[in-house]
């Protein structure tokens, strides 16, 4: 049997990189493969830009454009909260009810004479409300966010409908209404809202601690947890991002209408979901971030606002953002395959 001899340290074999955080050169290439994609999906919305300028002279006009942008707000705003919850490698189906269901509240509670910061601490309450149940549930309760979120959707939407009677209840409060229906020049204070958001978050992801957890968990949890990582923190947090994020779309939807309608977050849900994957964010976690879902939200928006120039039915609208969600959902599984 060897011995070590006296004096000389033992050769401890050097450890292992943690698994699944990737090596230096794979990172690399991920955030090659990104850019790269960026700019494809940027080349895409460009052309069709042009397309859609040379076929009809009103898409250019500023009425347009300032239309245009606020249409983009809200999807956009949502699908912010949405890009943490499917970097964090899971999924929400209830955003468009939480939506629907803040600016109920809201309404409500608007209508019994509440200030107008209780009528927006409500809704907020409301949206984390059902962040952190969604959070809590996937995180420690073990249970897919596919169902979890697709129960308190149904839940949320029959409360909102319970509080209605489904009908759309009018709203009274001069500050939502001030951002919900006003701006500067063109640029709506929906979208100024939603350009600050997207400014705080893509910040949060790349620069802090919280940010560099989300990829990691989205990644490999295993790994994360291997590296001190609070899995279930950071999956309970992008949810209650998320439920945040959607409170804040339903109090702009109540204000540019002065009303709150029960149904109005039906398409959200998917809406959102095609922003993000279409930006490049990968619904298998840990890649993408908020510049591709801002241009995703952007590509939806133009399309379905050239079809209206065209005055394609809104029936065959759906059909078209169907075909586009599938076409993402493609490409999302191609990059997939080139990135492993």
């Amino acid at each position: 049997m060897s011995r070590t001899p006296i004096g000389e340290s033992a050769k401890v074999p050097p450890p292992s990189p943690t698994p699944g955080l990737g090596t230096r050169s794979h990172n690399r290439y991920v955030a090659r493969a990104l850019h790269i994609d960026f700019l494809g999906i940027l080349a895409v919305y460009v052309a069709m830009c042009v397309l859609l300028s040379l076929a009809s002279r009103d898409f250019l006009t500023s009425a347009n454009i300032s239309n245009l942008l606020q249409e983009m707000s809200v999807v956009w705003i949502i699908a912010i909260g949405q890009t943490f919850v499917i970097l964090n490698k899971e999924i929400d189906l209830s955003v468009g009810s939480i939506a629907a269901l803040t600016s109920i509240l809201a309404a409500l509670a608007s209508q019994h004479g509440w200030p107008e910061i209780g009528v927006i601490l409500v809704a907020f309450a409301a949206g984390g409300t059902f962040g952190l149940v969604n959070g809590f549930l996937v995180a420690k309760g073990r249970v897919s966010s596919l169902v979890v979120t697709l129960g308190t959707m149904t839940a949320g939407l029959g409360l909102a409908l319970v509080f209605t009677g489904g009908a759309p209840e009018s709203i009274s409060n001069g500050f939502l209404e001030e951002i919900g229906q006003n701006g500067i020049g063109i640029f709506s204070y929906q979208f100024i809202i939603a350009l600050v958001v997207s400014i705080v978050a893509a910040l949060v992801l790349r620069y802090t601690v919280f940010g560099r957890s989300v990829y990691a968990s989205g990644d490999n949890q295993d790994a994360a947890r291997l590296n001190g990582i609070n899995v279930g923190a950071v999956t309970i947090s992008t949810f209650v991002i998320t439920g945040f994020l959607c409170a804040l779309a339903g109090l702009l939807l109540a204000g540019q209408f002065a009303t709150a309608d029960p149904t109005i977050g039906t398409n959200l849900n998917l809406q959102s979901i095609a922003a993000v994957v279409i930006g490049g964010t990968s619904l298998f976690g840990g890649v993408g971030g908020i510049p591709g879902t801002v241009l995703g939200s952007a590509l939806l928006a133009t399309l379905s606002n050239g079809l209206v120039h065209f005055n394609v039915q809104s029936a065959w609208q759906e059909v078209v953002t169907g075909g586009v969600i599938v076409a993402a959902v493609l490409l999302d599984q191609l990059r997939r395959r080139r990135r492993h």
